[in-house]
């Protein structure tokens, strides 16, 4: 595990899970959080409708973007 992956667990444990949700182009990129008991959402930028689906309701959004994993689901490899 690398050392990013150990701060995020961390910073995840201060967080209340019931207020998060979220979101990944694919159910591949959401089980480890949906095995932690948060809430997920699968997103498709390119489909508006989709966004607004799955943000509604929200009183904050932090996006993150990770353009290799992106280009990966994406192009369905």
């Amino acid at each position: 595990m690398a050392t990013s992956d150990v701060n995020q667990l961390k910073s995840l444990q201060l967080l209340d899970k019931a207020q998060l949700v979220f979101t990944a182009p694919t159910e591949k990129g959401l089980v480890e959080y949906q095995q932690q008991g948060i809430t997920t959402k699968v997103t498709d930028f390119n489909n508006p409708d989709s966004l607004v689906k799955a943000f509604s309701g929200a009183k904050k959004v932090l996006l993150i973007f990770n353009a290799i994993r992106r280009r990966k689901a994406s192009s369905g490899s």
